[in-house]
């Protein structure tokens, strides 16, 4: 697995209000009590565990390899 460290903000007021809430949610505290650093790290690894790419095809991708088409809206419904 490829570690990327996308994540390099300077000072809170640069950190997207998503990712600020994100961390907020996992650290149970607000992100202005932490440090800019912290945050750095843990966006890196949130980001970097949850949306890797391992190589491995979607699922979608297997079933169509296959012949199988994932439909969300059939016709015959």
């Amino acid at each position: 697995m490829v570690t990327l460290n996308k994540y390099n903000y300077k000072e809170h007021s640069e950190v997207p209000d998503v990712e600020l809430q994100l961390v907020e949610d996992c650290a149970d505290c607000p992100a202005h009590m932490l440090d800019i650093q912290e945050i750095n790290e843990f966006l890196n690894e949130y980001h970097n565990h949850f949306h890797d790419d391992d190589g491995q095809p979607s699922w979608e991708q297997e079933w169509e390899d296959f012949g199988e088409v994932y439909d969300d809206e059939p016709a015959y419904i």
